[in-house]
């Protein structure tokens, strides 16, 4: 019998932000056949103090919203995250750790920031091979406070917030565009007829409302103003875990016969489907359930990132904004006169309405990625082991400089500076030099692209061609990139010309793709040349990636090379099988990121003399010989 797949879905029940889209996932991973366990992180790991200070601290903010723009402000610094979490969540990420290593889980999911920073840092300094994914429940903005390095990949349900997460340096690879994660229930609510005989309610203008999980906020006070408008309304509230207010509302409900009350109910579909309208707290399921059923928003309460939620109903016509007791029930009443304003929200909210299926869609990355991790992959470096590439000391100066001298050539540099095109030449090769020796010794990388960029702004260019010359190589104030990947190609040429293919690499690798999954790795300042590599030597059909230095920004053997690596083909190291002629680069890399190592001695580096103690797992000296080793 084949062994039930796990999930563990991390959350804090701090709102219904939190829990609902962790709820949502669950059932979609558990309709998959996956095993889920649904954990409130701090409470149910026994950290009381965590779990105290989270609850206690929202409540707090709900009362007493500065309070939250200041925290949130505080936890703009990535360094006093770090400091908080050392101090509190230590015991936390240690039972944490326990229970991972115990279950087993293929696949982590987190929808709490804190959660999310906590399981981020157990998979960094704790080396766990398990896939970590996060949801980004501040929907509208990339908050620095979801950003952890340990995090393999980001849901993100807004192109806002996607556009936010790349601009603080999260990259293309580890975001993942979905929609809002609504519950599926919402597909089906009860007809609003059927729900009103339920409540004993008369078919007259209904309003829901609510103040998110903790009913916090002037809830009372705006019912009795809806009660006593002029004409009669049905008032719907929802309580969530206040229980005063609850009891208060019941008490209420006693001598009005248009008012019901309920504490946290799981059924909202219904309360909104038997609703003309919905007033709350602009929390991010309220706004988007709301969409989701087009059911028009008043807005009596926003805090810290809410705000955003808040101008985004209002901005797009979806919605109102009425804080005030005496403003709420005045702008319901013009509603109600003129029911056209709900029309034309609705028409808007169609606009952006929006699928079911981003709690599929998230169910389906994970387990993507928890079974991904399970192929066998092959990772060539390129030149010495599929192509023969002399790029030794003799031959590299002279390329650089024939490189270097068409790149001037094609921007016209004769006719925007004085200086001497070959005295140029000879400075751009000697800086690379320098960024060259620089490269090994740190290991990270300096791309070609902002070398030439660098480069031509030293140059001094004539006073009357200064701006003509900028137009130049920029498009829209920034570097033009179709311009700089023509000079990279330019500039790669000579380099180009001097490689030649290996025997028998087109046919080993015609037999070694029908069982592995083959991607290309390689430490090159260009980002064009490996590329070019693999395209003259008629192979690049069977690599599924080429992953570079130049695009990473580290080198081989540098650890977040790996990282990069594994993140983007969604594969765990003990999968992979690294082949390569260096062995301080591409065995090392194997060595220290717990791959397979295969090295190929077809060539003599430079880089191999007086390496000792790197130690592959199998050597061929012809590349046929990789199908006995395989």
């Amino acid at each position: 019998m084949m062994k039930q797949k796990k999930c563990l879905i991390l959350y804090c029940d701090t709102g219904g932000g939190f829990r609902a889209p962790s709820v949502a996932v669950m059932k979609e991973m558990e309709a998959r056949g996956y095993n889920v366990t649904l954990l409130d992180f701090a409470r149910d790991t026994g950290s009381s103090f965590v779990d105290n200070s989270l609850k206690r601290g929202w409540k707090l903010w709900l009362k007493y919203p500065q309070l939250f723009d200041y925290y949130l402000s505080f936890l703009s610094d990535r360094a006093t995250i770090i400091r908080m979490l050392n101090k509190t969540m230590l015991k936390t990420e240690q039972r944490l750790l326990e229970l991972i290593r115990k279950e087993k889980y293929d696949v982590i999911f987190s929808t709490h920031f804190a959660a999310t920073q906590a399981i981020g840092d157990i998979k960094k300094r704790c080396g766990i091979k398990t896939p970590v994914f996060a949801y980004n429940a501040d929907v509208l903005v990339g908050h620095r406070c979801w950003l952890h390095e340990g995090i393999d990949g980001y849901f993100v349900p807004s192109q806002q917030a996607y556009d936010d997460m790349l601009e603080r340096g999260i990259k293309k690879d580890r975001l993942f565009l979905v929609d809002f994660p609504i519950d599926s229930k919402f597909a089906d609510p009860k007809s609003r007829k059927e729900t009103l005989k339920e409540l004993g309610l008369q078919d007259r203008f209904t309003i829901t409302l609510t103040q998110g999980g903790e009913g916090i906020g002037k809830v009372e006070e705006y019912a009795r103003a809806l009660l006593q408008l002029k004409e009669k309304v049905n008032v719907i509230v929802i309580c969530g875990k206040n229980a005063s207010l609850y009891n208060k509302l019941k008490a209420l409900e006693k001598t009005n016969d248009s008012l019901r009350a309920f504490g946290f109910v799981g059924n909202m579909q219904d309360f909104y489907g038997c609703a003309d309208l919905a007033a709350g707290k602009a929390g991010f399921n309220f706004v988007f359930e709301s969409i989701y059923m087009q059911l028009p928003i008043i807005v009596n309460n926003a805090i810290a990132n809410e705000r955003i939620a808040a101008r985004f109903i209002v901005s797009n016509g979806m919605g109102w904004r009425a804080e005030s007791t005496k403003e709420f029930p005045m702008l319901v009443e013009k509603i109600m006169s003129n029911r056209k304003m709900l029309e034309h929200a609705r028409n808007n909210m169609k606009k952006f309405r929006f699928s079911l299926k981003g709690a599929g869609e998230m169910a389906e990355k994970l387990i993507e990625s928890a079974e991904a991790g399970k192929e066998n992959v092959l990772l060539f470096d390129i030149g010495g082991t599929l192509c023969m590439l002399d790029m030794g000391e003799r031959n590299w100066m002279p390329a650089n400089m024939k490189g270097i001298k068409e790149v001037l050539k094609r921007v016209g540099i004769e006719k925007y500076s004085d200086e001497d095109a070959a005295g140029l030449a000879e400075r751009f090769v000697a800086e690379k030099s320098r960024l060259r020796k620089d490269s090994k010794a740190t290991l990270r990388e300096h791309p070609l692209k902002d070398q030439l960029e660098s480069f031509f702004s030293s140059i001094k260019i004539k006073p009357s061609k200064e701006k003509e010359f900028a137009k130049l190589l920029h498009k829209d104030g920034k570097r033009d990139e179709k311009l700089f990947n023509e000079l990279d190609l330019i500039f790669i040429q000579p380099e180009l010309a001097l490689a030649r293919p290996l025997p028998d690499v087109r046919k080993t690798l015609e037999k070694l793709s029908k069982n592995y999954k083959i991607a290309a790795i390689s430490n090159n300042a260009s980002n064009i040349l490996p590329h070019e590599l693999l395209k003259k030597c008629g192979i690049t059909k069977y690599f599924s990636d080429v992953l570079l230095s130049a695009d990473i920004g580290y080198r081989k053997p540098h650890e977040k090379f790996a990282e990069h690596v594994t993140r983007k083909l969604n594969i765990s190291p003990e999968n992979c099988n690294v082949i390569g002629d260096r062995l301080n680069q591409d065995i090392l890399l194997a060595t220290k990121s717990g791959m397979k190592s295969i090295y190929v001695k077809m060539a003599k580096h430079d880089d191999n003399i007086g390496v000792k103690g790197i130690v592959p797992d199998h050597e061929i000296e012809k590349f046929s010989q990789l199908l006995d080793v395989l």
